[in-house]
């Protein structure tokens, strides 16, 4: 009994300590601190070091405190979308696995930004102004697993800026301006499973484009302009979700589905395909789903 008793007034007294420490201005729950839509121009300097995950959207913050945040060695997720952020948070955490930065006005980010955070596992770059890929590069022995790039302004993506993401599972490039990649754009991004390249300015998928994502099974390139897949454009990945629609497709071949045994939902709606002949489902046998709705075709040829 007196054991028990002594039990409750310590956690008590650590509860009591912890609701203590939370800023004024802020919200606090647990290990959780929710500072957002608070017209905050800087990062409380009083925030306590236990606080696991930071909520600090939605405010009109430039980055001028980070001081703050590399004091804050227990931080797991930091949010930091909707502010005024024009270049990367200066952040040193080893415990640090989940950063989202959506929303800002960042245009570029270095090596050196990410060096202090090697268990970073997911990072949101949405909404912002990057042009180029070349832009964004990472470390060699990170962890990355998610990265979102959706609705920015890149334009080509280079043959650098992912090759050091290895570990990365899922790349999110939808709403840019990308109009062609280079042939080694993807080459070493191994462990990918998911790829999204929707509404963007995409004209043809060339032969081996993917041919090193030897563990793709979802890619996404709806609503570009894609009017050509050339021979062999899936060769060497497991996809097993393909979606292509609203694109310009005229004509689908046998030789662009090559090597797409694993295939099971395939998604060509509102193209201009006229025709398809009968053989171009050799290579993709295990299809499941099939949608060819809102096209033109008048003939399907054995």
């Amino acid at each position: 009994m007196v054991a028990y008793c002594l039990y409750f007034i310590l956690t008590l007294s650590l509860t009591f300590v912890v609701c203590n420490d939370c800023p004024g201005i802020c919200a606090c729950l647990g290990t959780y601190i929710d500072c957002s839509k608070k017209g905050l121009t800087k990062i409380p300097s009083n925030l306590p070091s236990w606080v696991n995950l930071l909520e600090f959207s939605n405010n009109a913050y430039s980055g001028d405190s980070s001081k703050s945040l590399a004091q804050l060695s227990a931080l797991k997720e930091l949010k930091l979308n909707k502010n005024s952020l024009k270049s990367f948070p200066r952040i040193a955490s080893n415990s640090l696995i989940k950063l989202f930065l959506s929303h800002n006005d960042l245009v570029d980010m270095n090596r050196t930004d990410v060096e202090h955070l090697p268990n970073l596992i997911e990072l949101d770059l949405s909404n912002n102004h990057f042009e180029t890929t070349e832009h964004i590069c990472f470390l060699k022995d990170n962890m990355l697993s998610v990265l979102n790039l959706n609705n920015n302004r890149i334009k080509y993506i280079n043959n650098t800026s992912f090759r050091n993401l290895t570990s990365l599972t899922e790349l999110k490039l939808n709403r840019n301006r990308i109009s062609h990649f280079h042939k080694e754009a993807f080459s070493n991004l191994t462990s990918l499973k998911i790829l999204e390249l929707n509404r963007n300015q995409l004209k043809e998928i060339n032969g081996l484009a993917f041919q090193d994502l030897k563990n793709l099974t979802h890619l996404k390139m709806r609503r570009n302009h894609i009017r050509v897949i050339k021979d062999g454009a899936f060769y060497g990945t497991k996809l097993t979700h393909l979606q292509l629609d609203y694109n310009s497709i005229t004509t689908v071949l046998k030789a662009g589905f090559y090597d797409l045994g694993s295939l099971t939902s395939l998604s060509l709606s509102h193209n201009l395909i006229t025709r398809i002949n009968d053989s171009v489902w050799e290579f993709c046998k295990n299809i499941r789903e099939l949608d060819l709705s809102n096209n033109q075709i008048y003939a399907i040829e054995k």
